[in-house]
């Protein structure tokens, strides 16, 4: 009888540390399969905001803004607010003024020319987009 407690609690062990491993495991994969957030250039910037907005991507377009600058709903909230305007011919450019360089996002449609600029941050060697106001408009 004593030994019957003693392989239940080694088996209970045992099972509570196996799930304790594969959990670590799902984590260890989600950390190391998780892509990078930012740009690796401003080109790469300027093309994955373009392609994010023109797929209403609204998580590729999340990872591509310096988290300390939005909040977590702000890609979605953009797309909310394209509802109804046709994205297909997004385009983005860079600007530069007074130093800073901004992406600048266009796409026209029936309701006309839809504009929006960020500033370019960089951490690291990644670029991100900066969705904090500045005091220039990159789109008049």
């Amino acid at each position: 009888m004593r030994n019957d407690k003693k392989t239940r609690s080694y088996l209970g062990i045992a099972a509570i540390l196996t799930a304790l491993g594969a959990w670590m495991a799902v984590v260890c994969y989600s950390i190391a399969t998780e892509p990078e957030k930012g740009a690796g250039s401003i080109g790469e910037l300027q093309s994955e905001a373009a392609n994010a907005i023109h797929n209403r991507d609204a998580e590729a377009f999340q990872n591509l803004f310096d988290e300390d600058t939005v909040g977590n709903s702000y890609s979605s909230n953009y797309m909310k607010r394209l509802e109804g305007i046709s994205t297909e011919s997004a385009r983005a450019a860079s600007a530069i003024h007074l130093g800073d360089t901004y992406i600048v996002l266009r796409f026209d449609g029936k309701e006309g020319t839809f504009c929006t600029s960020w500033l370019v941050t960089a951490k690291g060697n990644r670029k991100f987009l900066d969705a904090s106001p500045t005091g220039w408009n990159a789109c008049s």
